[in-house]
This record gives structure tokens, sequence and C-alpha cells, in this order.
């Protein structure tokens, strides 16, 4: 009996350290991976990536096409929307405005500095707040943390089409608004750890966040009072789920080395950033050079191979 209970005793603590993490999170102490959709140099050890210096900003976040309302194809990974009733506020990056707190309040235990001011919307429970917008070349892992003087409401949204530049960010189509709601609120005020977006869902279609194909996904903020994303946590699924460097033309193989890529077959070679802008590329070559790029992530594309690389 005395084996029994030291079983179930170590049972329970085991899912008490589990539950410190959201339940459904990543556990703690995880170190950013090569499936991080960010640099891992830019990211904590948990593979999260704050919003707390310019440089993280200035690297990731953009304004979105504003003024169509819509997705800046080849824009930053992260961009950022307007209100949709006049005046039309457009959300902001700081690196170093004081956060909210666990209990609500600016400045209290637990606040962070910076992040993204996500504008209110015109009434709560309204569908026109301010929103952001995240480029997924595929998701396996969504989380975010965000924060808020009053009660957090919001809507999920998402555009399959994401290289459409005419497709207008208010008829994105809805992946959850379970926490928009007069039933429903994502938290009160304070700040909310929000784990595994992906697999959320309307309830009536098979559309949600973990994808195996480029989507853009959008949090609208539905309150009436400015919410604020202080970090995210992204990873995409890892080459060999997607079946990157797999031959799929034949005798056609990818070799990436002293910052060169080289191919066994002469084919048109393409070298695109994670949000889909092309850096480099060269017509029937079996070389290309990558020298002149700057440190990240990038997708290169020869034929109807591709492959992940990352430049340090």
């Amino acid at each position: 009996m005395k084996k029994t209970y030291t079983i179930i005793a170590a049972l329970a603590l085991a899912a008490a350290a589990y539950s410190q993490d959201g339940g459904n999170g990543l556990p703690p102490r995880l170190s950013p991976q090569a499936d991080n959709l960010f640099q891992p140099s830019d990211c904590d050890e948990d593979g999260w990536l704050w919003f707390d210096t310019q440089d993280k900003i200035d690297r990731y976040v953009g304004a979105a096409n504003n003024e169509d309302g819509a997705w800046q194809v080849g824009g930053k990974l992260v961009q950022l929307g307007t209100t949709n009733y006049s005046p039309y506020d457009e959300c902001y990056a700081l690196p170093d405005f004081e956060g909210v707190g666990t209990d609500g309040t600016i400045g209290s235990d637990g606040a962070r500095t910076g992040g993204i001011a996500i504008q209110p919307s015109s009434a709560n429970m309204t569908f026109n707040g301010g929103c952001v917008m995240f480029y997924l070349p595929t998701c396996k892992k969504f989380d975010m943390v965000l924060a808020s003087e009053s009660s957090i409401k919001v809507r999920l949204k998402a555009n399959t089409t994401p290289d459409d530049a005419g497709l207008a960010y208010t008829d994105y189509r809805v992946v959850n608004a379970k926490y928009a709601t007069v039933f429903g609120k994502l938290s009160g005020p304070g700040m909310k750890e929000w784990y595994d977006l992906q697999n959320l869902t309307n309830g009536s279609d098979d559309l949600k966040f973990d994808t195996r194909q480029p989507m853009v996904a959008l949090l609208e903020n539905c309150a009436s009072d400015t919410l604020y994303l202080q970090a995210v946590r992204i990873y995409t699924y890892e080459p060999s789920t997607l079946g990157i460097d797999e031959v799929a033309a034949p005798g056609l193989g990818i070799n990436i080395s002293r910052r060169a890529v080289t191919l066994t077959e002469p084919r048109d070679i393409s070298v695109c950033t994670l949000a889909g802008a092309v850096v480099a590329s060269a017509k029937a070559a079996r070389t290309l050079s990558l020298a002149s790029l700057p440190a990240g992530a990038y997708i290169v594309r020869a034929g109807d191979k591709s492959r992940k690389v990352v430049i340090r």
C-alpha cells in the first residue's frame, strides 16, 4: 500500500510540474530549436520571442498594407493592421513601454517591458479592433503572451492564400471566436500565457493553424481596451516531416556549404525569406552564392525541391 501511495504522489508531482507551463505548453527550459520560426539567438531559453528590443522589432515587425487593409506580401513575419472604424488607428510596437503585471496593473509584479499594442475595438465584443498578423510557412506549435488592464477578448482568423495581395484581412476566415463573446473571454485583467493556438477550430470545419502549407494567422482585439502582445512562440514542422531534402526530381540534390548553394544538375534557383520575399536567384545554374545575405533563416528552392537553411 505504501508503494502505491508513493507512485501516486510521484505522478501528482509530475502533473503539477507539467501544468506550470500551461498544461499543454512546451516543457520548461526547452532550448530554441532549428524549427523555431525565429532566430534562436533572438529567443529566450524556452523559445519565446519577446518584443523587448528595437533590434528584434525591426527584424520581425512591420506594417501591413493598411492602405488596402491587406497582408503585405514579401513584408515582415509579423505585420500590424488597423482598427476597422474611423480614424483607423494603427497598432504599434515599442521595446520599452511598461507592461501589465499579473494583477492587471501597469508595472506590478510579473510585468514585462516592450511589446505590440493592439488597438481596441469600438465596443466590447465588437469585431472591428486592431489586429496583428503572423506568417506561418508551416506550423506545429503556436503560443503567445498577452496582457491587458481589462478582460482579454480576442478572435482568431486565417488567410490560406498568403500570396493573394488583394485579400482584405477583414475577409479572412474565422478560426476561433470563442473568446470574443458575452459568454466567453480568454482571461481577466493581467498577463495570459496562451498555449496551443494551433489546435483551435471554429467547430464547423477543419480550418486551424496546425498547417503544412503557408498561412497567415490573425489575432484581433475584440475588447474596448488596448491589448498587448508581449511574446510569441512558433515552431514549424521539421524538414523530415515535410519531406524537404528528399529527392523530388530524380538525380537532383541540393548541397549548401561555405555560404553557397550547389546543385547536382542545373536548375532555376531561388532563395526566399520565410515571409516569401525572394532575396537571391539564378537561372539554369548549378551554384548560387549566399555570401551577401544577412544572418537569418531562408528557404532555398531548386526545381521542385526546397530546403531550409539558417545563416549565422
